[in-house]
């Protein structure tokens, strides 16, 4: 990727050629008759190194050969920025197709799963992408929430954790990846990186495991119900584990994993009343002994490390 700031010049656009199609919090997707099979995604604001950023790592990602939507031009109307990509006509994601087809879960599963692999066993350019393993040390090395001690144990932790180069998505959701029925595309790449395939693939653990319904339904339109029965099909087509006990010789190193998300997000959000929710499910998968809710709270009132 470009990480130097050298932007290429932007094509300039005519906005009254583009329709608005969808709002997001940070841009808008336009769609245009006089440019069929093309979106246009404009930033909000009048940022221009975001956008491109964006739209650099979406090059460098379709060229290490993943399945997503192609690029095409850097482009500004004069005030915003963004980029021109290729329109996956009659998609739909794999959330969707899941919550309205309860029943063929199962199947959804595997066709994701296929996917999935595919993708994990896409070697990386580690000269170009951040290494996840990299980004979790210095997150937990440098977070003045854990102890040195907890600190010690965690990187401990993590040189466990296998590392090899293959690509992660970062955001490894149902909701992620889309399909037009004759073909998949990964979308929403912008925490894409390299290394443990688990980091992707925990986020199911994570959400069958711990998230509400409610939450769930809001973000990937599917009940507790069904995600957890997708996640076991998924872990079973995606190993080829298909018995239970069989799928149990993962939990060890699920758990490590597991463990060494959930600090990440501790570090991430640095905000102490959403650590005290957050620790109870470190500690647990990491199988460290629970610290009690009043020590945190004295902790976080003190501002000391709070394990």
């Amino acid at each position: 990727m470009n990480t130097d700031n050298n932007f290429a010049e932007p094509k300039r656009i005519d906005i009254k050629e583009w329709s608005l199609k969808g709002e997001g919090l940070f841009g808008n997707v336009y769609e245009s008759d006089r440019h069929s099979g093309v979106i246009l995604k404009l930033n909000k604001n009048t940022d221009k190194e975001g956008p491109w950023e964006e739209y650099d790592k979406s090059r460098c990602i379709f060229a290490l050969g993943v399945k997503t939507p192609r690029v095409y031009d850097f482009v500004t109307d004069g005030q915003h920025f963004g980029y021109t990509a290729q329109k996956i006509v009659g998609k739909k994601s794999f959330s969707r197709l899941v919550a309205d087809n309860p029943k063929e879960t199962d199947y959804y599963a595997r066709l994701y799963s296929q996917e999935a692999v595919a993708f994990h066993n896409t070697p990386c350019d580690t000269s170009a992408f951040p290494s996840i393993h990299k980004e979790m040390a210095d997150a937990i090395v440098g977070s003045k929430l854990l102890s040195d001690k907890v600190k010690q144990d965690a990187l401990a932790i993590l040189a466990d954790i296998p590392d090899p180069c293959t690509c992660l998505h970062g955001d490894f959701t149902t909701g992620n990846l889309i399909t037009n029925g004759k073909e998949c595309y990964w979308i929403d790449l912008g925490w894409f990186s390299y290394g443990n395939p688990l980091f992707d693939l925990t986020q199911f653990y994570f959400y069958q495991k711990y998230l509400p319904t409610l939450f769930l339904k809001k973000v990937i339109h599917m009940s507790h119900s069904q995600i957890k029965a997708f996640s076991i099909s998924l872990c079973k087509y995606y190993f080829q584990l298909h018995e239970p006990e069989e799928r149990k010789s993962l939990e060890p190193l699920v758990r490590k994993v597991m463990y060494i998300r959930v600090l990440k997000m501790i570090i991430e959000k640095n905000n102490r009343i959403a650590a005290l929710v957050l620790i109870p499910i470190a500690q647990k998968e990491g199988g460290f002994k629970p610290t009690s809710r009043l020590t945190l709270l004295y902790r976080a009132i003190r501002g000391k490390p709070l394990i």
